[in-house]
């Protein structure tokens, strides 16, 4: 077996997954820089992203829900508990676990592609399971995994899941969610981060009211947020600072908003993203069935977060130098007003207004930069390196896409 199996066979996702690798560990899923979307999208994210030229512009690309999608009773029993590959059936194996709590998938299942009009998920019942990317200690598999819908009013998961909002990285589709989550219990399964640290070993050094959380990168002092027991998910908090909106500078959750978690500043490479943090919603496609996961007024859902299932972010205006944050400290290439409007993602708008978020490479899109600018680009949206000079190809991967109005000095 690879690394990260446990001694009876059974590899547990939460031990394996960027999940548990610390306080918003999602958002440092960028391991190629302020490349955010291109791993995460899809295989051939550049491909599905693509110029809002009416409704039948996307008409080679699959839907979120596939037409083909069997309506039949289930003729296996992915997902269910199990204790060993015996009592799973159709070919069932049990070696995948949550916190312990094994279920039934399929391994070795091949994916949609969503570049096609047809669907390849080679797993049975695709009305209730999908092939999802399972991201392994040292590998990634696919494997047959239970479809579900994150909502406030049950559970569509077995006892002791729940259906994880954030498993876009798993199932690569808009508002396709799978049972790979630990339900919550009690609320302070659910933390609120504070922004401070803690030993790892004595849990000691944080404050009243406090608990140290311990992760693989190292302790972090939280306070409890809510858990809905019927869901079993973690649905929002009050622990937020009035006044604080979405794009808010943060060093922790309680910096940011209720129901708000903080995007912390993290440097990969040679990179920082999320510069002096950004205060977010994750989830918000699946908003319609879980209030707490709603934009706010003066921000939008951005689905090309396909890994978060969509993140709250600002929304702005393209033209105006200072509105994407225009707060003290940021610069040139931190962040950016793109029109993610003009844009769709499987035939679904991307955002529906511009909104405020990282630069991305000149070479992201096929269309090039100028799409990232409002109608007619009287900005001049193009790749610019960060003294803010045009290169002389547009499609440069060591530039970022960047206008004439870009929020932030020339550092």
């Amino acid at each position: 077996m690879e690394g990260g199996f446990t001694t009876d066979g059974v590899v547990d996702l939460r031990d394996s997954r960027a999940l548990d690798d610390g306080p918003r560990a999602e958002a440092a899923l960028l391991d190629q820089s302020v490349d955010h979307l291109t791993t995460d999208i899809s295989v051939d994210s550049k491909s599905d992203i693509t110029l809002d030229q009416g409704p039948s512009a996307d008409s080679s690309v699959d839907s979120t829900i596939d037409a083909t999608v069997d309506t039949g009773v289930p003729t296996t029993n992915i997902g269910a508990l199990c204790t060993s590959s015996s009592t799973c059936t159709g070919g069932g194996q049990c070696e995948i676990s949550v916190g312990g709590i094994a279920f039934c998938t399929i391994p070795n299942c091949t994916p949609d592609d969503p570049a096609t009009s047809q669907n390849e998920d080679s797993c049975p019942d695709l009305a209730y399971n999908i092939c999802g990317s399972l991201r392994l200690s040292t590998t990634t598999a696919y494997h047959c995994l239970r479809r579900c819908q994150p909502r406030s009013d049950g559970n569509d998961c077995a006892l002791g899941l729940a259906c994880a909002p954030d498993s876009g990285d798993i199932t690569s589709k808009l508002g396709v969610a799978v049972c790979t989550a630990s339900a919550c219990e009690v609320d302070s399964d659910c933390p609120v981060f504070t922004g401070g640290t803690c030993n790892t070993s004595t849990l000691q050094g944080c404050g009243a009211g406090e608990t140290c959380k311990v992760y693989t990168d190292g302790g972090f002092c939280s306070l409890s947020g809510q858990c809905n027991a019927l869901s079993g998910l973690c649905e929002g908090h009050t622990r937020g600072q009035a006044g604080a909106t979405i794009g808010s500078p943060c060093a922790g959750d309680v910096d940011c908003g209720d129901d708000m978690i903080c995007f912390t500043e993290t440097t990969i490479g040679s990179s920082v993203l999320w510069h002096q943090g950004y205060c977010t919603i994750a989830s918000c496609v699946f908003s319609d069935t879980v209030t707490a996961y709603t934009c706010p007024s003066g921000s939008v859902c951005n689905r090309s977060y396909l890994f978060m299932q969509g993140i709250c972010q600002k929304s702005c205006d393209v033209s105006g130098a200072t509105d994407c944050r225009g707060e003290a400290g940021d610069i040139l290439g931190d962040y950016e007003c793109y029109a993610w409007d003009n844009l769709v993602f499987n035939g679904t708008p991307v955002a529906s207004t511009p909104v405020c978020d990282m630069p991305v490479p000149c070479d992201f899109l096929s269309s090039g930069c100028p799409a990232l600018g409002s109608s007619g680009n009287p900005t001049n949206m193009a790749c610019r390196d960060l003294q803010d000079k045009l290169l002389t190809s547009g499609v440069d991967p060591n530039g970022l896409c960047l206008d004439n109005t870009s929020s932030g000095l020339v550092p």
